[in-house]
């Protein structure tokens, strides 16, 4: 028993340690920790909020018709007759919406990074940087199969 309460003092002792080296997490991609981290003035936090609410805008039907494709795309790959000069146009169709969101994003932290000062800029850049993609290396999700029932 003495062991046991050792061993999970140890291992919480341990995990906080752990935790205080890390420190808080700063940054992010939520936009108030962005702010916070920026230390933004009210100003450029509403000239912002005009930004992203311009950017949802724009990419709101480019959503949806991206969402629309990728419904097609699944009903013509579960097709009993496969189409491939179709289901290549339409990867082409869903490729090419997914560069123009791409690049409206990309154009939309451009006009944020205007509105910094060079300090902010610099944190700014060191987020973009350090960030990875969190779509890199993510291929489509494969379902899982189906288990079998237990009787």
């Amino acid at each position: 028993m003495k062991h046991n309460m050792l061993f999970v003092s140890f291992t919480a002792l341990v995990l906080s340690v752990g935790m205080l080296i890390a420190g808080p997490k700063r940054g992010g991609d939520n936009p108030r920790q962005m702010a916070r981290m920026l230390e933004l003035t009210e100003s450029q936090e509403s000239q912002i909020m005009d930004l992203r609410l311009a950017l949802q805008k724009e990419i709101l039907p480019l959503r949806t018709e991206l969402s629309n494709l990728r419904s097609q795309l699944k009903l013509e790959i579960t097709a009993e007759d496969f189409n491939e000069n179709k289901v290549s146009k339409l990867a082409s169709q869903i490729a090419d919406l997914q560069k123009q969101i791409r690049m409206k994003r990309i154009l939309h932290q451009r006009a944020v990074r205007n509105l910094l000062t060079e300090g902010q800029k610099k944190k700014f850049d060191l987020h973009v940087i350090s960030r990875g993609d969190h779509r890199e290396g993510r291929g489509p999700r494969t379902p899982r199969p189906p288990r079998p029932d237990k009787d």
